[in-house]
């Protein structure tokens, strides 16, 4: 098949190769049928063959009223699930709307994946910040570092030793290793919010809404979704939230352990920077302040110690709105196809559902019903 490709390349070759390779639709029926959706999804026009595509076509009474259901303002997401339609429509589909998440593979550790590093991280942070609460250490500067120090080592020696009898890694002294290491993150951490100074204190950890109740989860959680901009319905745990003693403001805070964006003011990026500002306005919701601002640090030597933050404006507000207008809308209008930004593809989860050339396939498509997402990546 591979030489009559390479042949159909070539105008003058088209009509001697054509038809050659049409025995393969008699081979059975499942072929024929992949190479006919396969065939579709190379047309310039967008087809069911390209994801969830109803736009411009019959939506069926069965099909509108599922769609109905899953409108922003009745059925709550996550923030980390609305970022991912401005990435690629189809991979929020499949991550937001049918929740389909990789398989999980039996494997003795060997070293810390990111998941299994972020989860322990996260989890050893949680429960320092709770420890200093009750010793009345908070917030941490430099006249109680010395405790706060302690306080996260003991924690991660008991985080450690029941997740390595969970986990039994194949080589503890791979294990051992890794543990260090997120020691050394950790400790830089509690470093870095001495140095800093702000004087905002910590109050509520792992503060979660629209997700069932768990006893490692902050007292003043709600398990109802919360509903933000008075319409759009979000569920999720926010890391930390902190008070201003002086104006009782809340500053909202997500924990990450990956590298920061490049740029250094993120607004909504682009659509995929959408965690500051709705856990902002839930923290709001929540607990009845008014938030100041959103923001991730990257509490890591790999993030460098950085914050993007995001302050909670009419303006941003503004970008926010219409960014999940757009993603209401086309879960409304059944138009949620494969249309990748540039190297999306790269680190999806879902790219064996997709095949490795959606970025090429979608770029020799007309663009007239992607413009309300190209308009949404060019926001900052």
């Amino acid at each position: 098949v591979e030489p009559l490709l390479r042949a159909m390349e070539s105008p003058s070759q088209v009509d001697a190769v054509r038809g050659r390779a049409s025995y393969l639709l008699d081979v059975s029926d499942r072929l024929a049928r992949s190479l006919r959706a396969r065939g579709r999804r190379w047309r310039n026009t967008f087809s069911v063959a390209d994801g969830l595509v109803a736009s411009g076509e019959v939506m069926s009474p069965q099909l509108a009223a599922a769609l109905a259901d899953r409108r922003l303002d009745r059925r709550p997401y996550s923030p980390t699930a609305l970022q991912s339609w401005a990435a690629c429509p189809y991979r929020f589909h499949l991550q937001g709307l049918m929740r389909l998440r990789p398989r999980d593979e039996a494997v003795r550790l060997e070293r810390l994946d990111p998941r299994t590093r972020g989860s322990l991280f996260h989890q050893v942070q949680a429960e320092t910040l709770r420890e200093l609460a009750r010793l009345k250490s908070l917030p941490v500067d430099e006249s109680n570092l010395g405790e706060a120090l302690e306080v996260v080592d003991q924690r991660l020696d008991a985080v450690a030793l029941a997740s390595e009898e969970e986990l039994v890694p194949a080589l503890p002294g791979v294990w051992r290793s890794e543990i260090e290491s997120l020691r050394v993150d950790l400790r830089g951490w509690l470093r870095d919010v001495a140095d800093r100074g702000e004087g905002w204190t910590p109050r509520y950890f792992e503060l979660a809404f629209g997700l069932p109740p768990r006893p490692d989860r902050d007292p003043s959680s709600v398990a109802e979704p919360i509903k933000i901009l008075g319409r759009f319905a979000v569920r999720g745990a926010i890391d930390l939230v902190e008070v201003d003693p002086a104006t009782e403001r809340l500053r909202v805070t997500d924990h990450k352990t990956g590298r920061p964006p490049e740029a250094k003011e993120v607004g909504v990026g682009g659509g995929e920077i959408l965690q500051p500002l709705i856990y902002a306005l839930a923290a709001q919701e929540v607990l009845g302040g008014s938030s100041q601002s959103g923001r991730l640090y990257y509490s890591s030597r790999r993030g460098g110690y950085e914050t993007r933050e995001v302050p909670v404006s009419p303006y941003h507000e503004k970008y926010l709105e219409d960014v999940l207008t757009a993603v209401d809308e086309a879960v409304g209008a059944g138009f949620l196809p494969a249309a990748p930004r540039a190297k999306a593809c790269d680190y999806c989860d879902f790219r064996p559902i997709c095949g490795p050339y959606e970025e090429l396939r979608t770029g020799r498509k007309r663009r007239e019903p992607l413009a309300v997402l190209d308009k949404v990546r060019t926001y900052q």
